[in-house]
């Protein structure tokens, strides 16, 4: 079925707005399969992975290596990207830190600690700025969850049932749940400035196929009224 004509200006909105998002979603695939991999008990050791590796091969111990984690959170933490991922999702109360020792056991890039209401990150065990990104947005979303208890709870109670062994959060609704909010603040990100309504309503739905529940977790985000809402074809 063919769509109506759009204008000069609508059509430029939008180009930028799918290469924009075509390199996310790209980036997304791969880290879900990244992800997968890291928990699969017959992957690498941590110690056998290319640290830091987008940016400069490290010097390799430990205390080197947490010195040049940091100061790739505190690049990242200072960021435009790192402000506007806070106004939507919050600031937790303490500073964003590195993964501890069972934390790196587990192969996790990052994590959220309720008790401390903290985010943590291992810039050692990825591979390019845009998981970084995803990753920090990830865990802030559990940030949001437990400052949203009762639209988090909605929220789990909406989200589609992932079928798919391969996406992550399969098993694990509060994983599912933060993936989509994270999911949902890249769309955001790629569209508020971009496409006419029925350019977004496709852009969403192409988010929503790499994770199921982006279309409710967005929806949640702006009952929350932490985004503003868009106009999408009835």
């Amino acid at each position: 079925m063919e769509s109506e004509p759009r204008t000069p200006s609508s059509l430029d909105g939008w180009t930028r707005a799918v290469a924009a998002s075509l390199a996310f979603l790209i980036t997304a695939l791969t880290t879900q399969l990244v992800r997968v991999s890291w928990f699969d008990p017959a992957a690498q050791p941590l110690s056998s992975r290319p640290t830091l590796a987008w940016r400069a091969a490290p010097s390799s111990p430990l205390a080197i290596e947490a010195t040049e984690g940091m100061a790739v959170i505190h690049q990242l933490e200072s960021s435009k990207f790192a402000d506007s991922a806070r106004r939507i999702l919050g600031t937790p109360a303490a500073p964003t830190g590195l993964v501890g020792p069972a934390g790196r056991e587990a192969r996790h890039i990052g994590e959220y600690i309720r008790s401390r209401d903290s985010v943590a990150l291992q810039p050692a065990a990825i591979f390019s700025d845009a998981q970084l990104q995803h990753a920090y947005l990830h865990e802030l979303s559990h940030h949001w969850m437990a400052r949203h208890p009762e639209l988090g709870h909605s929220l789990l109670q909406q989200l589609p049932l992932l079928t798919d062994s391969t996406r992550y959060g399969f098993g694990d609704p509060d994983e599912h749940a933060a993936e989509a909010l994270a999911h949902a603040v890249q769309f955001w990100r790629a569209s508020h400035h971009g496409p006419d309504p029925l350019g977004r309503g496709r852009l969403l739905a192409a988010y929503e196929d790499v994770m199921p529940g982006t279309r409710v977790a967005y929806l949640t985000l702006i009952e929350a009224g932490d985004l503003p809402l868009q106009d999408f074809p009835e």
